[in-house]
């Protein structure tokens, strides 16, 4: 669950017993390719027997190591999903930083990459993970797209070029994305004139222009994953 600033934790019911489900390995490998890393290190419970057969943290893996280890343990077994809040995560202005958009390409990079070593170490395990990575691929280059075209319009500065640049390596027929087409559209509009539009339509709805930045989360905003 997102927690704003300082703002104080959405108080919730404890769950001494919690519903769960148990989900096929592969199930819970789709998911990371589909949608990315949605388990936070806190959550997650491992058997120490499992840990001493499979092996432990890969240190080839700086900030993706939680992942690889947890979809290299799928391969093997089903996986237990609790229905339960477990952690929270603390969002600040910060994280809406060029810094964050920086990070955010970074992580990307890092997360195909191990979903590549996965492939190439467990895919004569699930043969369909090869077109869950190729897919996974597409959509990161559509995210980043998004992302470069959003920052067009809220930044002042030329982050979006460095985001665009980054959705080309995942996605070479961006030119096919009716959001490149959008994010062209824009910068033949220009920036001047997009926030003059953006100002006009805010005021008559009533809202300041600082009421309407993108938001990245909510406070109370619960993440995460529940198999239909």
């Amino acid at each position: 669950m997102s927690q704003a600033g300082d703002v104080e934790p959405v108080a919730v019911a404890d769950a001494s017993d919690p519903e769960c489900r148990l989900v096929p390995g592969r199930t819970f490998i789709k998911r990371f390719c589909d949608f990315g890393n949605q388990f936070a290190s806190p959550v997650v419970i491992v058997r120490t027997s499992v840990q001493h057969r499979l092996g432990g943290y890969n240190p080839k893996m700086r900030h993706t190591s939680d992942m690889e280890m947890w979809m290299r343990f799928a391969c093997h077994g089903p996986v237990v999903i609790l229905n339960a809040k477990q952690a929270y995560y603390r969002w600040h202005n910060q994280n809406m930083s060029s810094h964050y958009y920086a990070q955010a390409i970074s992580d990307r990079r890092e997360q195909m990459e191990t979903c590549r070593v996965i492939l190439q170490e467990q895919g004569d395990r699930i043969p369909e993970l090869q077109g869950w990575v190729a897919a996974m691929q597409r959509r990161i280059g559509r995210e980043l797209l998004i992302t470069a075209s959003n920052s067009f319009t809220l930044h002042h500065d030329d982050d979006w070029k460095e985001i665009l640049a980054a959705a080309a390596e995942f996605d070479p027929h961006l030119l096919l994305r009716r959001d490149w087409w959008k994010l062209a559209l824009k910068r033949v509009i220009g920036r001047s004139a997009l926030h003059t539009f953006r100002r006009q339509l805010h005021r008559s709805n009533g809202r300041s222009i600082r009421e309407c930045r993108l938001d990245w989360t909510n406070h109370g905003e619960v993440t995460g994953w529940w198999p239909a």
